[in-house]
């Protein structure tokens, strides 16, 4: 049987919040943010984010062998 692999994912999105704020209050470290406006890499043009975000995600994980 082929292994299959299962990931999860948790995020706050908005228009403009203090990134520390919410680390401090979910007492848990993220594991990627982005502010409001700043430079998306790897974009063929000048893009910038439209929101902040605050994420936490596992990574992919083997669920079944």
């Amino acid at each position: 049987m082929d292994k299959t692999q299962v990931i999860v994912n948790f995020s706050l999105d908005g228009d403009e919040f203090s990134l520390d704020d919410v680390t401090e209050k979910l007492e848990v470290t993220h594991t990627e943010t982005h502010k409001k406006g700043d430079l998306i890499q790897n974009c063929s043009t000048a893009c910038y984010r439209k929101e902040t975000s605050w994420d936490l995600g596992t990574g992919y994980q083997v669920s079944l062998m």
